[in-house]
């Protein structure tokens, strides 16, 4: 019989996009990419308009590809946030699971305590 092999361990940190989530350290870098680069920083809010506008209407794809084709997708931990609140709110399960699984975002961050009854109810 023959043995079962398995390609090499996934790290599940290569799905994290936010390792760095202080609040005050992701206004800093935004304020420098405003200053630095303007142009960048519109794309980005646009960006992030489009990732709350797709959770909030429930199209995976849409989210999916305004999240991934960002170029700065580790500034983006507050639009994540939002569009994790509005897919709570609206029951989008599908932009739920996504953001939890597929996106490794944590919901041990105090943005979320007390959250969670919005889904249920």
């Amino acid at each position: 019989m023959a043995r079962a092999t398995f390609g090499p361990m996934k790290d599940v940190s290569e799905k994290k996009y936010f390792a760095d989530t202080d609040s005050s350290s992701l206004m800093a870098q935004v304020k420098e990419l405003e200053t630095d680069d303007f142009q960048a920083f519109i794309k980005f809010m646009i960006a992030g308009k489009a990732i709350i506008a797709a959770a909030e209407e429930g199209n995976i794809d849409n989210f999916t590809k305004a999240f991934y084709q960002c170029e700065h997708k580790h500034l983006a931990f507050w639009h994540v946030q939002q569009a994790f609140k509005v897919a709570c709110k609206n029951k989008h399960l599908f932009i739920i699971e996504h953001i939890i699984e597929d996106m490794g975002m944590t919901l041990n961050h105090e943005a979320f305590t007390g959250f969670f009854h919005v889904y249920i109810f």
